[in-house]
């Protein structure tokens, strides 16, 4: 028989627990998950399951069957382009360029020198794929025309299939007369 001493009993019933508390911290840890399935930040992959992919033929798949050679589920690849102007606010984003070969996909746009007081230049990057919408990043570089002053104000750009999109920037570098929380919504309508 195999007597186990109380103070070993303790040490081995604080070990369990701290391996089950351990495990479970493990799994509520875990990267967040982008709305198809990838995390943020996942590369493309035609033999990714869980991700959208792109297949042979530059279309741009996602749901079960993306992830064998099947690509019989593509749909148009993701794209931007055009000018997007602002229905509730002031806002204009005129698609200047795409990467539509790059992984991940990126666009520049400016405000079409539609402002007489700031310029803008955004950069994006998409970082998801939502049935009915893209997801992605964006730094806006606005510099004020009358000193120079130069802002970088980050955010998300929600295109939708319906040729609408809502610009939220949600932070800045505090440069010029914006603070570090500045906060803004934009919802858009593509010309």
């Amino acid at each position: 028989m195999i007597v186990i001493k109380p103070k070993h009993l303790v040490h081995f019933l604080v070990g369990s627990l701290f391996l089950a508390g351990l495990s479970i911290a493990t799994v509520l840890l875990q990267a967040p998950s982008a709305y198809a399935g990838c995390n943020i930040g996942d590369r493309l992959d035609p033999f990714n399951h869980k991700c959208p992919v792109v297949g042979p033929e530059r279309n741009y798949c996602e749901g079960s069957g993306c992830g064998s050679r099947d690509f019989g589920n593509a749909i148009q690849r993701p794209s931007i382009s055009g000018i997007y102007r602002g229905v509730n606010v002031w806002g204009v984003l005129r698609v200047t360029s795409f990467n539509s070969g790059g992984n991940p996909l990126t666009f520049s746009a400016d405000d079409n020198n539609e402002n007489q007081y700031f310029t803008h230049f955004t950069n994006g990057t998409l970082v998801s794929v939502k049935a009915e919408e893209l997801i992605w990043n964006i730094t806006t570089r606005r510099t004020n025309r009358s000193n120079g002053c130069t802002t970088m104000m980050s955010g998300t750009l929600t295109q939708r299939s319906n040729n609408t999109a809502r610009a939220v920037y949600t932070s800045t570098d505090s440069r010029c007369d914006l603070p570090t929380n500045f906060s803004s919504v934009t919802e858009l309508r593509k010309n």
